[in-house]
């Protein structure tokens, strides 16, 4: 990490626009080093979450002056970071200020389209994800920005706004699905709308994971399998709950040769027991080693018939 952090300040040095000013160079370097003392200090553990809030407090002004020193690494750093303070709020007022300062990756970062990834992804692999109202009008604004500016948002805005269901979003976000100029966006705008609940969406979207599983898919079966499993995750409606259900009862299985030579089988069972735990809230967890599986897809069945009707999803995930 210290040398990532050396590299970062040699980097800095190198930028002609501060370069032309000392002042200017021995600010923003400064601020690198307070960037990563303050990541040391978060790793160690050495503060109170009280007073960690007032930490982010404190140093909000100079990470935000220093997202815009125009080098791609320089900035993912940063939004790196404000990432790890968010697994530290645990105020919602904290949490508002740090996923509004990562929300900044989606408007005007050097790199808007793997910052902006970059800091998404990362919202939604944090334990907590939920916005709150001055959030989800950032995140709305932030997908008619894009729309008007880029002519499409980015994929990972499109899908944050079916996890936060923004309603608001729904006919905008129809327009790109029907877009027919790049599949790229049509598809997440899609999967998007499947999760807001559009049933033709939905309908589409698990019709077409289907297809690929059985037949084409350009990448390894394996990957491809794994690949549309969590697209059908990210659903999070009745119809995904019922591909589940197909999956876990299933007699089915994928066979197929690895590049070295291997045979691998993927029982659909399996796929249908790794998907519930994940989803599901309450679902057992279950040994899915070779020498397990039998008893544990009894198991499942057995769970999933008893409680079918009461089945809740785990939200606030991709």
């Amino acid at each position: 990490m210290k040398k990532a952090i050396k590299t970062l300040i040699m980097i800095c040095i190198t930028i002609p626009a501060l370069a032309q000013n000392n002042d200017s160079l021995n600010y923003y370097t400064d601020s690198l080093i307070k960037a990563y003392e303050i990541e040391d200090r978060l790793q160690k553990n050495k503060y109170e979450s009280v007073f960690l809030k007032n930490e982010f407090k404190k140093v909000e002004g100079t990470l935000k002056k220093f997202e815009r020193i125009k080098n791609y690494d320089v900035q993912i750093g940063i939004f790196n970071l404000y990432g790890k303070f968010l697994t530290k709020q645990n105020s919602p007022s904290g949490k508002e200020k740090v996923i509004n300062a990562m929300l900044r990756a989606c408007s005007d970062s050097l790199d808007y389209r793997m910052a902006c990834s970059n800091s998404i992804l990362q919202l939604v692999n944090k334990a907590d994800t939920s916005f709150n109202e001055e959030n989800r009008v950032k995140l709305f604004s932030l997908i008619s920005y894009n729309y008007t500016k880029y002519s499409y948002p980015e994929p990972e805005l499109l899908r944050m706004a079916g996890i936060q269901n923004l309603v608001q979003c729904q006919e905008a976000i129809k327009v790109l699905a029907s877009d027919t100029s790049t599949y790229f966006y049509k598809w997440d705008a899609k999967m998007a709308l499947a999760r807001l609940g559009d049933k033709h969406a939905i309908s589409h979207c698990i019709n077409h994971i289907d297809s690929l599983m059985h037949n084409y898919c350009t990448m390894p079966m394996e990957d491809c399998i794994l690949s549309n499993i969590k697209d059908i995750s990210y659903i999070k409606q009745e119809e995904a709950l019922k591909y589940y259900e197909y999956l876990l009862f299933s007699n089915n299985s994928q066979i197929f040769e690895k590049g070295n030579g291997a045979i691998l089988t993927i029982r659909y069972a399996y796929l249908g027991i790794l998907q519930l735990q994940k989803d599901v809230k309450n679902f057992p967890k279950l040994s899915i080693l070779s020498k397990d599986l039998e008893d544990s897809i009894k198991s499942a069945k057995e769970w999933f018939i008893k409680n079918k009707w009461e089945i809740e999803f785990i939200e606030n995930r991709w």
